[in-house]
């Protein structure tokens, strides 16, 4: 499973997952651990796919880490882990790159991709809007690509209502089939930041 690209990874698995019984699932996972070892090296690549696979088949990121971490350690160091020497800041979780807070996706978004102070204050308007409206019922992912806004507490298994995607010289904001093309904080609108609003409150079990 190694190199295999994580979205499309995660939607192949959502979608044929509801085909395994619950009771064979644990019996699949570490069937697949036990392929991804067999060859006695594990990269970082495999690591999140192990994990994307972990959260279609509705098993918990800790339960899949811990037998994860039992094979190796049952493997008698015959397993290398290839991973990179020093941290960063951003992890993988479910398969995709996430950063660590807003520092570090700025560093990403200035250092790595060049953007300008002006992309990054637009995008800060609408994080900042975000968390003074929703409060502790947001949870903010910062990724490669985009942001997102999401539920703390979905109505459903859906927990994004809000994407905020990173284009070359724009930001886009689209939510409930709506899209917004952003080049300047101000473009941000009390109308937009309504229908973003009005959104969350349909995904969420706490109105905001």
């Amino acid at each position: 499973i190694g190199g295999y690209d994580d979205e499309k990874l995660a939607d192949e698995f959502n979608q044929s997952a509801d085909e395994i019984d619950e009771e064979d699932r644990p019996q699949v996972f570490e069937a697949l651990i036990s392929v991804t070892l067999a060859d006695g090296v594990i990269r970082e690549d495999e690591i999140a796919n192990i994990l994307t696979i972990a959260e279609a088949l509705e098993i918990p990121i800790e339960t899949a880490v811990a037998r994860l971490l039992f094979q190796v350690q049952e493997s008698d160091g015959e397993v290398i882990v290839d991973v990179e020497e020093e941290l960063t800041d951003f992890i993988v979780v479910g398969g995709r790159t996430r950063y660590t807070g807003w520092d570090a996706f700025v560093r990403m978004l200035k250092q790595e991709k060049g953007y300008s102070d002006a992309f990054v204050a637009t995008l800060q308007t609408i994080k900042d809007q975000a968390e003074k409206t929703f409060g502790d019922q947001l949870v903010l992912n910062y990724t490669p690509n985009f942001l997102t806004l999401a539920c703390k507490e979905p109505v459903s298994r859906s927990r994004t209502f809000c994407y905020v995607w990173l284009k070359k010289k724009y930001v886009r904001v689209e939510f409930a089939g709506n899209t917004f093309d952003i080049t300047a904080p101000e473009q941000y609108t009390a109308a937009i930041h309504e229908g973003v609003r009005a959104n969350f409150n349909k995904w969420s079990k706490v109105q905001r």
